[in-house]
Order: structure tokens, then sequence, then C-alpha cells
């Protein structure tokens, strides 16, 4: 399939815009009880402090955002698991854990300092958030992939891309990771692009924004000990490219697709566009 476009024409009509909210509206009303826990979490509540800068700055809006952002992750990832012939049930998994992922996320930042949040943070900021899903009886295979997206499993998901052969769930994990790795909020890619001769994607695009912001100053820091000296954004950067063309390479396998790997989060959206203006209003 050659790599047009995404039909912006089309995108920006009333029909569209229309059709785009009740396909999202229809995701969400079939993942209720796992959006529900974001409320549970207190990212739908209208915050009492403003704190300029931040992500929740001003009002709970920006904390809504990260429920918007998780329904596109959820639509990404379905296209995904379809793309490369998940199993029904790891693709129920995949699901959930898409629309989990960063139901934490309010609760994390507050532990953030004038540097942003420490990896110590983050990483108890996850083991929370893990015995939050459990007591709520969410499975443990859902739980182990809501964990793909963070820092810390960069390592697991560099082990995962060296196996020879991978499991329906070892691809799943590499699907989270990477949909979470180049989305940002719930705006559509934009194409990729060529810059010093190297093709650029989405996902430098969030790397290279994170890479600058302020917040993970400290978690930049810290945790380049667990990776030889190199910046945790460096290596999520280097990985995430591992994780893109093992999945490349998969979904070429299963059927031959006239793109380049970087092309890859612009033929998911072209797929998810696809479905919603064939929908009827």
């Amino acid at each position: 399939m050659e790599n047009k476009p995404l039909p912006t024409s089309e995108k920006g009509s009333s029909s569209f815009e229309e059709k785009k909210t009740n396909f999202f509206v229809k995701i969400g009303l079939k993942l209720k009880p796992e959006f529900l826990l974001h409320r549970e979490a207190g990212l739908w509540e209208k915050d009492t402090k403003k704190e300029e800068g931040t992500e929740n700055e001003d009002n709970a809006e920006n904390w809504r955002s990260v429920s918007e952002h998780c329904l596109m992750e959820v639509a990404r990832v379905s296209v995904f698991a379809e793309q490369l012939g998940l199993s029904e049930s790891v693709t129920k998994d995949l699901i959930e854990a898409a629309a989990l992922h960063d139901f934490f996320k309010k609760e994390e930042m507050k532990k953030a300092g004038p540097n942003g949040l420490s990896w110590y943070d983050m990483e108890v900021a996850s083991k929370r958030a893990a015995e939050f899903l459990r007591k709520k009886g969410i499975r443990e295979k859902v739980i182990t992939l809501v964990n793909s997206v963070s820092l810390d499993s960069l390592k697991d998901m560099e082990k995962i891309c060296g196996k020879i052969h991978l499991s329906g769930s070892d691809i799943a994990r590499l699907v989270l990771h990477y949909v979470d790795d180049y989305t940002q909020g719930s705006d559509w890619v934009e194409p990729a692009v060529v810059s010093g001769g190297k093709k650029m994607n989405s996902l430098d695009i969030r790397v290279a924004k994170a890479e600058g912001n302020p917040k993970y100053k400290q978690l930049d820091e810290d945790g380049k000990k667990f990776f030889g000296g190199e910046m945790p954004h460096e290596a999520q950067r280097r990985i995430g490219h591992l994780v893109e063309k093992r999945l490349f390479d998969i979904l070429n396998a299963k059927s031959a697709q006239n793109i380049d790997p970087e092309d890859l989060p612009q033929f998911i959206d072209q797929q998810i566009i696809a479905k919603i203006e064939s929908e009827n209003i």
C-alpha cells in the first residue's frame, strides 16, 4: 500500500468530525469500566490549585486530555492488532491496557519536584498504579502490558526485540510501547520527513520534545546509570526505532507494504481514518 498523505480536507470537514466523535465515543463506551478508573484516579476532577507551566495548569481539562490520549492509543493498538494478526484474547488485553496506561498520570506527577520526577518517584508510582489495578481486579497480563510504556520498560523492550521468535504477548508489549512512544496527546501524526539525510517521524518529534522538557531533567540524570551513561530519552529513541523495525518486519511478512518503517505511525492513522470515514451518521 502506498503511504499517501493523510486526507486533511476530509479530516477537517464537519461530516468527518462528527463521524470521528461518534467513533471515539463508541470506543469509550465499550471500555467504560476502564475509563471510570480514570475518574477514580482523579483525572476528571477540577484542580483547586493552579500550577503554572505544568500539565495540570488551570483546570481539569488538561487532565481530561489524558483520557483522550488513551482513547487515541486504543484506536491505534486496535489497528496494529488487526494488521499483525494478534489473537482475540491478546487483542482484548492490549486494548484494555491502552485504555489504562496513563490512568495514574495525575498521581504520578504529584511527586514531581523542581526538576520533575526522579527515577525513584517514577518506579514508586508504577508500583502504586499496579497495586491499584490489582485491587480493582485487573488481570496480571493487562498490568504487565500497562507497565510496557514507561522508561523503566526500555530494557525489556530491547530484550524482546532480540528474540528470534515472539509470542503474541511479546508483540502486544512492543505495540503498546511503540504507540505510546509516538502518540502526542490525541493528535493525528504528521508524515515522516527527511532531515540531515535521516528520516524522522512522530517518535523522534515526541522524544525531542521530552528531552527539552525541564520536568524530565531529574529523570534523565537519574536514569543514566541504567543505560551505561546514555540518557534515558536517548535510549528511548534508539530502542523505539528497534521496536518500530521489529513491528514493521512482522507486518511486512504478513502483507508487504510499500512504506518505510518510519512511516508506520502514518500508516496506522490512515487505517483509523478509513474506519471513521466508513461510519454512517
